[in-house]
């Protein structure tokens, strides 16, 4: 019998994606604050009164937490409402879910201060901004919890959705195709997640039932400038259109880990799935994105 799977922020990226992918092989149900159609139901992870009517009614025995406020500099000014989504959401989620229901988190690599090489799932996280605080503290919430859940640390969330505000791809595409010049911060280092990759995670770690915290990222690190001028190569725009500055010239309210490159080795010996490079995920992308 095909599992039950409730999926939140499916207007985002990921939950877009993951409603789509997931919703061949399960039972999905897709909620989002905001639906823009009847595919996805109304749910604001952060009312109390919202989560526990769709959550009596649908019952889910699996809830993949996509909801999230990703603007990280709006993080440090509206602290009250980041800390509904990121943090009460999850609460409201596990106080009104059944205590059977398995729990997929998604969380950051902003758990992290920047200061190492890289990270693996073992090392002692250390925020350096609000948004990373948030992270933590929902990731603490769910290992306290009792419950089987897996977190998936995730980086630069790319996808083919080019209309997709969240989206670094769908950035450096619009821009660049309507031939604007942009601003890309050179000292800012990880390894990409692209969503193809996590509904690969997320699909092994229910069908195997190996629930933990996972890396989830591309094989290997690049600063964004670098990132950014492989998605114009790529689609054939102007690559000097796009210029390589330092994090202080943005000017960000809030601090960013330099190099948060996740290592993701743990997916491979456990779930035995193979992680490829950024340009076998950028080019899986762009063929999405000329299908569409």
């Amino acid at each position: 019998m095909s599992k039950r799977i409730l999926i939140t922020g499916a207007k985002g990226q990921l939950g877009l994606f993951l409603s789509y992918s997931l919703g061949k092989v399960f039972n999905v149900v897709s909620t989002s604050k905001n639906p823009e159609n009847k595919d996805i139901i109304h749910m604001d992870v952060s009312s109390k009164k919202d989560v526990e009517n769709i959550l009596t009614k649908y019952y889910p025995e699996i809830i993949i937490n996509c909801a999230s406020f990703n603007d990280v500099d709006s993080c440090e000014i509206e602290k009250e409402y980041s800390r509904g989504v990121i943090f009460r959401g999850l609460q409201n989620i596990l106080k009104y879910s059944d205590k059977n229901c398995n729990i997929i988190h998604i969380s950051s690599d902003y758990v992290f201060d920047g200061f190492k090489r890289s990270y693996t799932e073992y090392d002692k996280p250390n925020p350096v901004n609000y948004y990373g605080k948030l992270k933590l503290e929902a990731e603490n919430l769910l290992m306290s919890s009792n419950r089987c859940f897996s977190i998936f640390r995730c980086s630069t969330l790319f996808s083919h959705y080019i209309y997709n505000k969240s989206n670094f791809l769908a950035w450096v595409y619009n821009n660049l195709k309507s031939n604007k010049k942009i601003n890309v911060v050179v000292d800012q280092v990880s390894n990409p997640t692209s969503v193809e990759l996590i509904s690969e995670v997320a699909q092994a770690v229910i069908m195997l039932n190996n629930y933990d915290i996972y890396n989830v990222g591309c094989l290997e690190p690049i600063n964004r400038y670098n990132f950014a001028v492989k998605i114009a190569n790529l689609f054939g725009f102007n690559s000097n259109l796009i210029n390589s500055v330092d994090s202080k010239v943005i000017n960000f309210k809030a601090n960013r880990p330099k190099n948060t490159y996740l290592k993701t080795d743990k997916i491979l010996n456990e779930l035995n799935i193979d992680v490829y490079s950024i340009d076998y995920y950028l080019n899986r992308s762009k063929e999405r994105v000329l299908d569409e």
